[in-house]
């Protein structure tokens, strides 16, 4: 039946909750593929001196990513499908990575895989944006 015959109102549909659902799940997509990486990675920089500077590199990469909020959002957002090339790359890397039980592969593959996901997202110029 039609919305008219029964009187329901349509469903509004928000492009917003949409793409914080495909963020969601990106989101979970990627804590899946990296469930075991990223704690190994944790672990190495806590307890090996040589690495410790790991541990700072987050945060301030999110501060300074922060600082320039700005100045990356003054880019215009423009999706970009060269970015799921970049992110499927990232994903070759890890499997390689994983396959030759190669630490340094399947840790570097988490920035690919990101910078593909902002590529694909927010476009080339924010991409450069945040590369500092």
């Amino acid at each position: 039946m039609s919305d008219a015959a029964t009187g329901d109102a349509p469903i509004a549909f928000s492009w917003n909750q949409l793409s914080w659902g495909a963020v969601a799940l990106l989101g979970g997509l990627v804590a899946l593929l990296y469930w075991d990486v990223v704690p190994g990675m944790a672990y190495i920089w806590w307890t090996d001196e040589a690495y410790s500077h790991g541990l700072l590199i987050p945060p301030l990469a999110a501060y300074v990513a922060w600082l320039n909020r700005d100045r990356i959002l003054a880019v215009p957002a423009a999706a970009d499908s060269r970015g799921l090339i970049l992110a499927a790359f990232g994903c070759g890397v890890h499997i390689l990575g994983r396959l030759g039980a190669e630490f340094f592969l399947t840790r570097v593959s988490l920035v690919i895989i990101l910078a593909g996901i902002i590529l694909t997202y927010w476009g080339a110029g924010r991409l450069q944006q945040m590369s500092f």
